[in-house]
């Protein structure tokens, strides 16, 4: 109702990005039973929608986190949520698959459900 009321409904009609799908629940769970595979690491999670994943893996002690989505309110969305939970070092950034803007930032670990 919300995204209807506020017009953003006309705009992307599709909003898939606000739904934790299985796989990110699942992959999300993966990365909080193994820390090890993201502790200390530079992790991006690509498509990331809410950012459940990346989420999980800056409570299980990543380095730094980025988020990277095409939907702006998934972006505000999913920082919003890692502030609420005290993550630390995650930043957002707005981008299609397949833009190349020179630069790319390098990670370690690169989490991507339902991509």
């Amino acid at each position: 109702e919300w995204y209807s009321s506020t017009g953003r409904a006309a705009r992307d009609p599709d909003p898939s990005w606000a739904d934790v799908w299985d796989s990110a629940a699942c992959l999300a769970q993966h990365v909080r039973a193994t820390p090890a595979d993201v502790q200390d690491k530079r992790v991006v999670e690509l498509g990331s929608g809410l950012g459940v994943c990346g989420i999980a893996a800056a409570l299980s002690g990543a380095k730094s986190v980025e988020f990277v989505d095409r939907e702006p309110e998934a972006l505000h969305c999913a920082m919003a949520t890692a502030q609420l939970n005290g993550c630390a070092d995650v930043t957002a950034r707005l981008a299609t698959f397949g833009d190349e803007d020179g630069e790319s930032p390098t990670f370690d670990v690169v989490l991507a459900s339902d991509v």
